[in-house]
């Protein structure tokens, strides 16, 4: 892969702080990878616009800012809710957790919340899709693995 055909990708991790992955591959994909905070990120405008988050497992320093990048979101008027995936064990607490949210803050968090487990696949544009598979944790987590169908 040449020029703009090879993926950016940005890291930031502290462990018990917080984890951050983001992807930028050829302004058709932007892809993070748990989203523990947005402050070290500088919330560029490639992260806002980022519509697919893929969170690992729900502990706090990798979800966290979920739902400071909807808000984010939804301040620069984005045309659609952003996907944000969860492991399938953990999808009622999250959605209970953007409820609570939407309660103290007295506003929608415009986010589409889908449960994924090993056996789920996620078509994106461009040819490419992520495949979650299981890893070992204490609580209910998936790594995940981004593909590109060549033809």
């Amino acid at each position: 892969m040449q020029g703009d055909q090879c993926p950016r990708i940005h890291v930031w991790s502290k462990a018990g702080c917080a984890t951050n992955v983001h992807v930028y591959y050829n302004k058709k994909t932007n892809l993070i990878f748990d989203l523990g905070s947005l402050e070290n990120s500088s919330l560029s405008a490639e992260i806002k616009s980022a519509d697919q988050v893929f969170i690992s497992h729900c502990h706090i320093d990798h979800f966290g800012a979920a739902f400071l990048h909807a808000r984010q979101r939804s301040l620069i008027k984005s045309d659609s809710n952003a996907n944000y995936y969860v492991p399938s064990e953990s999808f009622s607490d999250f959605v209970l957790a953007k409820k609570s949210m939407e309660k103290l803050d007295e506003n929608e968090l415009p986010m589409n919340i889908i449960p994924v487990d090993a056996s789920s696949t996620i078509c994106l544009s461009n040819g490419m899709s992520v495949k979650p598979f299981p890893t070992k944790h204490r609580v209910p987590s998936l790594g995940y693995e981004i593909c590109k169908t060549v033809k």
